[in-house]
């Protein structure tokens, strides 16, 4: 053999070096793209978990604010056509309107339902009639579109006496194979 053979060896990869590499790459690549693949689908729902809770949260949180401000509860009351009756899916509050300037305008108020949707109940749907004077916008939107359980409870068999709401909501979001709950309780006394 002479010395031009045993350098050109030398220098050179044999096929046997060149297959292992490339398997020691495919494998690390294919391991890199899992983890990245995992943390990413771990991301996402995380991601849909705090989004569910605080439209949830948000949603709750908004109800106990107005129930503090009402002055009543309404057995049933008519919005744009629709009746609506206070159960333990439904709660219809009574407030007195409070004009742009924050003061109370005398004799008159503002009414507010909550309840599911009966077309899609994971919907939680808000309906407000404002008197022309108020500072609240006559609107009806959706609070939370994830809503699995809603449950109002009063202080009183007859929901016009009572003076104290309960309010449980409930959210799911589901991602991919997995789901995630949340469940929220609060209570809240009426403005008397």
């Amino acid at each position: 053999m002479s010395k031009e053979d045993t350098k050109l060896r030398m220098e050179g990869f044999t096929l046997v070096e060149l297959v292992v590499v490339v398997a020691l790459f495919s494998i690390t690549a294919f391991l890199v793209a899992n983890l990245f693949l995992g943390q990413n689908s771990l991301y996402q729902y995380y991601t849909a978990e705090i989004g569910t809770g605080r439209s949830e949260r948000l949603a709750l949180d908004r109800i106990v604010s107005i129930t503090r401000q009402a002055e009543s509860i309404l057995s049933s009351r008519t919005f744009s056509g629709t009746t609506y009756t206070t159960d333990s899916q439904t709660l219809i509050l009574r407030l007195k309107t409070v004009n742009p300037s924050n003061d109370f305008v005398p004799a008159t108020f503002d009414y507010i339902v909550w309840y599911r949707d009966a077309g899609n109940p994971r919907k939680l749907v808000e309906t407000i009639e404002a008197d022309s004077q108020s500072r609240l916008l006559s609107t009806a939107r959706v609070l939370a579109d994830n809503i699995t359980g809603l449950s109002f409870t009063y202080d009183n068999a007859s929901v016009s006496l009572a003076r104290e709401v309960t309010v449980s909501l409930a959210a799911n979001e589901s991602f991919k194979n997995s789901s995630s709950t949340i469940e929220s309780v609060a209570s809240a006394k009426l403005r008397n």
